[in-house]
């Protein structure tokens, strides 16, 4: 049996870590908070494409392709 692998920590904030916030219920806008909260910097996408090469045996390209399709579902 094969170890597990070490957890990672992804640099970009998954749908659920954003919309699960208590101050989301607070703002004016929370289309516009989310929106702000979504938006990821150019050494962050250098990270996730770092880190999720070799796509179909990696298990953390699962865990962004679901972020960025819940993104494009706003």
């Amino acid at each position: 049996m094969s170890p597990e692998p070490t957890p990672q920590i992804i640099p970009v904030k998954t749908i659920d870590e954003i919309v699960m916030v208590p101050e989301i219920a607070t703002v004016s806008s929370p289309v516009d908070f989310i929106l702000d909260r979504m938006k990821v910097g150019s050494t962050a996408r250098t990270q996730v494409e770092e880190m999720t090469r070799g796509q179909a045996d990696n298990p953390l390209w699962n865990i962004v392709v679901k972020a960025i399709y819940d993104s494009q579902q706003l």
